[in-house]
């Protein structure tokens, strides 16, 4: 079964206009794994609780992160960002409350289709 990916703004477009070629293939093929595959991807997904995840790219010595969650059979992606520490609470909160917003109607999450 398909998934449709949805993005928070444009948090996947601008990661991937900054990135390497070579970095943006790596977020490329993870995404199209996750939308033809959702919880069954192998690409490095790793639940974070309350039903939200990230699936973690490491490039150029630096952990990368695309935090997400699921809701029937679209996925929303609604934070990206470097993980500097163990723990990174700060944006599983941000996660959190932006889910919360979406599902509210307040914030709004379109269609990604990938170059």
């Amino acid at each position: 079964m398909s998934h449709e990916l949805h993005q928070y703004g444009s948090v996947i477009t601008d990661l991937l206009d900054g990135a390497t070629k070579e970095f943006a293939a790596k977020i490329k093929f993870k995404l199209k794994q996750l939308e033809l595959h959702g919880r069954n991807a192998a690409v490095n997904v790793r639940p974070l609780g309350d039903g939200i995840f990230e699936i973690k790219t490491k490039y150029d010595k630096a952990q990368h992160r695309i935090g997400f969650y699921y809701d029937e059979n679209k996925i929303y992606l609604v934070h990206q960002w470097i993980k500097k520490s163990g723990k990174c609470p700060s944006d599983i909160s941000l996660i959190k409350d932006r889910r919360k917003k979406i599902l509210s109607g307040q914030l709004n999450a379109h269609l990604y289709q990938s170059p």
